[in-house]
């Protein structure tokens, strides 16, 4: 399988978004249709008197900008220059950038959900070691599942902004930071989660790529925490000596220092506080078993666990993920498009297009 194509970006905010626009302008184009198309199709299977137009999509897109304008100039001035480059609006590009945000307002923002019951709304697989259990730095990684037909737009996006810390991760053609790390040795990602407070706000790519501007895994915290969300995300964060979790809905969030054990999240609230506002039609037994699986893994490895341990752990998980579907009913057309393992102490990436394998990851340093 090939590897992740790989981009270099640098220097103002502006000339990054234009760069990265002017290179894949094709495939940031095609990729924007594409979550359109998506969030439409959604709309119709699953609450079919909505009728959601491509014009309605854009409409909702549109009452979002002052809130993305106001977040962070900067991301916003890159952002606008993607959009510029690829010759889209920056409707389109918030809809690409915060696909399964808007997925949730769509459904959940006037308190009425008419349609059928969707599909479990994520597949991502993520853990935390902290230092206790690699006898040095913490270990963060996590599988990235999403529709199908997105894997050909991924890629390994390595930004040098002249205003802010260098990062390096995954994304896909046109979006912001989705897993990654900056030079400070701080390491930042997530997984999906679907609450039904949905708000005016920022997506979920905007909160990550501000929280790697961060020099310290408490402050990446913080600013996740504070941050004006559009919908909730599971995001975790860490540096060189902490590993923090931080489940959240679009107005609350519950914070986990991770210590002792490995801690793993896969896509269903952990939080008593946070389960009242999770979408209650979901069913999750997929992602149950997931996390379920992966934690008996790691307790079952004795002594100092490394980045290699880590690997095949996702292995074991992306392997088991297709049995995991069928026994579970897990979503049809979801796929493990790619893996990501990180120890920020180190500076160091493991990375993967699709599910990891033994021998299959790519080492990046920052």
């Amino acid at each position: 399988m090939a590897g992740l194509p790989k981009v270099e970006l640098a220097g103002s905010r502006k000339a990054m978004g234009e760069c990265f626009g002017e290179q894949f302008r094709e495939d940031i184009q095609n990729f924007a249709q594409s979550r359109m198309d998506h969030l439409v199709a959604f709309v119709q299977r699953h609450d079919p008197e909505r009728n959601l137009s491509r014009d309605g999509v854009l409409e909702l897109a549109r009452s979002m900008i002052d809130a993305h304008q106001q977040f962070e100039p900067a991301i916003w001035e890159e952002f606008q220059g993607i959009a510029r480059a690829a010759d889209l609006t920056v409707e389109e590009l918030l809809i690409e950038n915060g696909y399964t945000d808007f997925r949730d307002f769509v459904l959940f923002s006037d308190d009425t959900f008419r349609g059928a019951v969707p599909d479990h709304l994520g597949e991502c697989s993520a853990f935390l070691a902290p230092a206790e259990r690699t006898g040095a730095h913490p270990i963060v990684g996590q599988t990235w599942d999403m529709n199908a037909d997105a894997a050909e737009f991924c890629m390994i996006v390595h930004r040098r902004p002249d205003d802010a810390p260098e990062t390096v991760g995954l994304t896909s053609a046109g979006c912001l930071c989705l897993i990654g790390m900056n030079s400070e040795g701080v390491s930042v990602a997530n997984t999906n989660l679907v609450p039904t407070d949905p708000q005016v706000g920022v997506n979920y790519l905007f909160t990550i790529t501000r929280a790697l501007q961060a020099s310290s895994a408490e402050e990446a915290a913080g600013l996740v925490e504070s941050a004006p969300r559009l919908s909730g995300h599971n995001y975790y964060m860490a540096d060189d000596r902490t590993a923090i979790n931080v489940e959240t809905t679009a107005a609350k969030s519950h914070r986990t220092v991770v210590e002792g054990g490995v801690f793993v999240h896969t896509n269903h609230y952990l939080s008593d506080s946070l389960k009242p506002l999770e979408f209650s039609g979901q069913d999750l037994r997929n992602s149950t078993w997931r996390c379920e699986h992966l934690n008996a893994n790691f307790e079952s490895l004795s002594g100092s666990i490394t980045m290699d341990d880590c690997w095949e752990q996702m292995s074991d998980i992306t392997q088991d993920h297709t049995r995991a579907a069928i026994d579970w009913a897990g979503p049809a057309g979801s796929a493990t498009l790619a893996t990501v393992v990180q120890c920020p102490g180190t500076r160091t990436l493991y990375i993967c297009r699709g599910g990891a394998e033994p021998g299959n990851a790519e080492a990046l340093m920052l």
